[in-house]
């Protein structure tokens, strides 16, 4: 049997990563592939018998944007399985719709790492934990500071309610919390089949012990959390944001941690990233900082080239595709947005296997 001819097609840094060799053998199960990969910059410098005859493309990051000018070259492109987040930057507008060509993304296993992370620290926070460690380590002694704990009446707040918050919202079932969604673009009876209560953002701040941003960053909400929003804040309360430091208006933010010790921000992305050694969030107590790890890196990004690897089985086998990108703009250009992570790795330099695929 004849099967498709595909292209792996991202930086060759991100080769192994992506898809070690059993992840490549389960591939060539499905797909004609050839077990080397189009670097960044080399897709269009292919021959174009070549980019003719490629009926499936095997992308990740780094990949050359597919513009219509692209896919007039590739007029057998059947479909995309992209081993990374949101497809905007990937795809021209209508590019694949328009052609009728299957668009996939692995953006679900993007949402559930950043949602087991947040979960991590919601946990932590609703147990009181990361205040009880520093108090321990500033005091030389231990004393028990119960948190409002993770079964009982507690209440986490999502702002957004896109990929992220939904996968978080699944991992908290086991926990008896009451969550809260800010997300004026929510339906109410696609609120209440989730078992989540839509307030206003005000109400959100002022009634959670946790509140965990999960908001994209766009036009509408660049530092649409403000000062005002973090003083409402609970006593004892927690803020985390896993989702991008623009949302946020830094500064004030900061401001209210510095004269409310009894808050705790867990921040793992800032307005400036890597923040200049005099960024307050180090000499604050009361603020975790970490270095935008919450999305998949190193060991972790095979998840998303083994989802990609299921997603081509089902393709081939016309069963219901999990990851299918119906839409590039919809809800992820709304505070329902999905959230891109990468890992910020340096590229080391890489040889060029573009010959090969030219043969």
């Amino acid at each position: 049997m004849n099967l498709p001819k595909a292209l792996f097609h991202f930086d060759i840094f991100w080769k192994d990563q992506l898809f070690p060799a059993s992840e490549r053998a389960s591939l060539r199960n499905h797909l004609d592939i050839p077990d080397v990969v189009c670097g960044r910059g080399e897709l269009t410098r292919l021959p174009a018998e070549r980019l003719a005859e490629i009926e499936v493309l095997v992308a990740g990051w780094d990949a050359t944007k597919l513009s219509h000018d692209v896919l007039d070259r590739m007029p057998r492109l059947r479909a995309v399985f992209y081993a990374a987040g949101d497809t905007r930057g990937l795809v021209a507008e209508g590019g694949c719709f328009e052609r009728g060509i299957t668009l996939v993304s692995a953006n679900r296993e993007l949402a559930r790492s950043v949602a087991e992370h947040t979960l991590g620290f919601v946990l932590l926070s609703l147990k009181n934990v990361l205040r009880q460690s520093a108090a321990a380590k500033r005091d030389k002694t231990l004393l028990r500071r119960p948190g409002p704990g993770i079964h009982g009446s507690s209440v986490v707040g999502l702002v957004g309610y896109g990929e992220i918050a939904r996968s978080l919202r699944g991992l908290l079932r086991p926990f008896s919390v009451r969550v809260l969604v800010y997300d004026p673009y929510l339906a109410p009876a696609e609120a209440a089949s989730e078992g989540v209560e839509q307030v206003a953002l005000e109400t959100l701040f002022s009634s959670a012990d946790v509140v965990s941003c999960h908001l994209p960053l766009t036009e509408e909400t660049k530092e649409m959390l403000r000062g005002p929003h973090f003083r409402l804040m609970r006593t004892g309360a927690t803020f985390i944001n896993t989702a991008r430091g623009g949302v946020v208006q830094e500064d004030e933010m900061l401001e209210v941690l510095a004269e409310r010790e009894d808050l705790w921000a867990v921040l793992d992305v800032l307005k400036e990233e890597p923040p200049p050694a005099t960024h307050p969030g180090f000499f604050l107590p009361n603020v975790t900082l970490t270095p935008h790890i919450a999305g998949c890196l190193g060991p972790e990004l095979i998840r998303l080239g083994h989802f990609i690897v299921e997603e081509v089985a089902r393709w081939r086998t016309g069963k219901t595709l999990l990851g299918e990108v119906r839409s590039l703009g919809g809800r992820a250009s709304t505070l329902s947005g999905m959230r891109t992570v990468r890992a910020t790795l340096p590229l080391p330099e890489v040889f060029s296997e573009s010959q090969v695929l030219a043969k």
